[in-house]
């Protein structure tokens, strides 16, 4: 039992994590994108200085949302990767376990286009859409904990290091009760981040007070760890089924119907362990 976690947590540190940190790392630049802002600030003296003070606020605030939101979101892929690569681990060590046995029949084996599939969730749920749920409750506390630094003074080490842990201690709470999903829609409104770069041609700017309103104008809506982890699971595993079942259209009749009825069956396993990741997700990311 030591040896098999052993095992899974090598795959996830060399293998699983490296392969899912590019999608993250696209994610993070795109909702914590800074060319806006450094556009004003390259921009010609058409651009007032108050407007280029709102861009070094803001480039302010995205430095420290990048570093918080960075450490949160490998936090939360190594332990959903674990997850999923125990759930696949166990199933693969079922199948060669019960190989050759006789009450083996009917069960299914996965095929390595289902195995990735599988794991392949953790990409599309977490780092296309829970991540942006993530970013916009972490700009929120940044920006109430480094509202008040001045940006005419350096910090010493003991000071970054009193934020950080300020940031930490408010964003905690927050992630792991799954808090994070609550009132903000998967396609929010352009600029209801509440961070963007001041218009040379305007000199409004709504700030993080937005997006602290809009959030607590619609605690009514909820969304679970689950949906933000594993949001599309069911659409991507079905499509793996159908896929297989049109792959078999040009055979046989009987050759295509055993294809088919393994694809349905290989699709059912699936769900299953969908299913099981969820469940395991809740007690591990949530306080309910």
């Amino acid at each position: 039992m030591e040896a098999h976690f052993l095992s899974v947590q090598r795959i996830c540190d060399k293998t699983a994590l490296p392969a899912v940190m590019p999608s993250l790392r696209c994610a993070l630049q795109s909702h914590l994108d800074l060319d806006a802002q450094l556009r004003v600030l390259r921009s010609a003296a058409t651009v007032s200085s108050h407007q280029k003070l709102e861009a070094w606020t803001d480039l302010k605030i995205l430095g420290f949302t990048r570093a918080a939101t960075a450490t949160l979101s490998l936090a939360v892929l190594s332990l959903h990767m674990k997850i999923m690569l125990n759930i696949l681990s166990r199933q693969l060590y079922l199948e060669h376990a019960l190989h050759s046995t006789p009450g083996r029949t009917g069960w299914t084996s996965l095929s390595v286009g289902a195995q990735e599939t599988f794991l392949a969730l953790v990409e599309k749920g977490f780092a296309s859409n829970g991540i942006e749920h993530l970013t916009r409750v972490v700009k929120v506390t940044v920006s109430r904990k480094v509202a008040e630094l001045q940006l005419s003074r350096s910090l010493t080490a003991m000071e970054l290091r009193a934020v950080l842990r300020a940031i930490r201690d408010e964003l905690l709470p927050i992630v792991v009760e799954g808090r994070w999903g609550t009132g903000i829609g998967a396609h929010s409104a352009p600029g209801s981040d509440g961070l963007h770069a001041p218009n040379p041609e305007s000199s409004e700017n709504t700030g993080a007070c937005g997006e602290q309103s809009a959030l607590e104008s619609s605690e009514t809506s909820t969304t679970s760890w689950v949906d933000l982890l594993l949001p599309h699971g069911d659409i991507s595993i079905e499509a793996l089924s159908s896929e297989a079942g049109a792959a078999t259209g040009a055979a046989d009749d009987e050759c295509a119907s055993a294809a088919r009825a393994r694809a349905d069956s290989e699709t059912e396993q699936l769900l299953s362990m969908v299913q099981e990741a969820g469940a395991y997700t809740r007690p591990l990311f949530s306080s309910t």
